[in-house]
């Protein structure tokens, strides 16, 4: 990265609202929990770095793992770190971990260790090549992991922000009620894609297929998970390419 393009819509409290305490962000009401597999830690995360960003992390029944974090100042959305988590009798690890950083430092790699009670609480050390980079994590687990993803839901028309590695464009999406994905940023980028919902967890498996020029990324695909909050109806998507070369951070209000 060569210049710094956090995303700068006042998102963060909508992000963690379920996390402390108000309104849950779940994608259905009355719905039965999803069981969470015992002994594993599955599920949503939040918390905040020894460095004071605020953290949402996923990890997911296929041990997928996808976290977004804040910066350290105005609390905005800063970058988003992926990878494969594997657990067992209170202690994790994550191999095959990026972090996406948004202010500057680009893409790298990065791996994760720590211990964890399930569904209560979460503590972790982040390790990164420069050593300077490192960081600590301790987080609580967030019920609305255990709602179910609905399209019902998330259907509708989204204004925010979409950051790749080049920087940050706003503009509209639209969701259908088959999940499927169109947009139209302010530079002219246009894109198209589909959300599913997925078997376990409060996230939606989802694909994004850039367009051509001017898009920053032209015919560029990238794959991920995005979770909507419904208390806030704010939506917000992760995504790598199949390099990991590169990468996208959604934000958008449902209008």
């Amino acid at each position: 990265m060569k210049h710094k393009v956090t995303l700068t819509a006042a998102i963060v409290a909508a992000l963690f609202l379920s996390a402390c305490g108000g309104g849950g962000g779940g994608s259905s009401s009355g719905n039965a929990p999803a069981p969470v597999v015992s002994g594993t830690a599955e599920g949503a995360w939040s918390g905040t770095t020894n460095a004071g960003r605020v953290v949402q992390g996923f990890v997911l029944d296929d041990g997928s793992l996808y976290i977004l974090y804040t910066s350290k100042v105005n609390k905005t959305i800063a970058g988003a770190f992926v990878g494969n988590a594997s657990a067992q009798n209170g202690s994790f690890t994550v191999s095959n971990g990026l972090d996406f950083n948004l202010e500057g430092a680009g893409i790298n790699a990065a791996s994760i260790a720590g211990t964890y009670s399930q569904k209560t609480s979460i503590s972790a050390s982040v390790n990164y090549t420069n050593p300077a980079n490192n960081a600590t994590f301790t987080g609580a687990y967030v019920t609305d992991y255990e709602a179910t993803p609905l399209l019902a839901n998330v259907a509708g028309t989204y204004s925010g922000q979409t950051a790749v590695k080049a920087g940050v464009d706003s503009g509209t999406g639209v969701i259908d009620a088959a999940g499927n994905i169109s947009t139209t940023g302010a530079s002219g980028c246009k894109s198209t894609g589909k959300l599913t919902p997925r078997a376990k967890g409060n996230v939606f498996n989802i694909t994004i297929n850039f367009g051509a020029a001017p898009c920053a990324t032209p015919n560029g695909s990238v794959t991920g998970i995005a979770y909507y909050n419904t208390s806030t109806k704010y939506l917000y998507a992760i995504g790598l390419n199949a390099g990991r070369s590169d990468g996208v951070i959604f934000v958008g209000m449902k209008q």
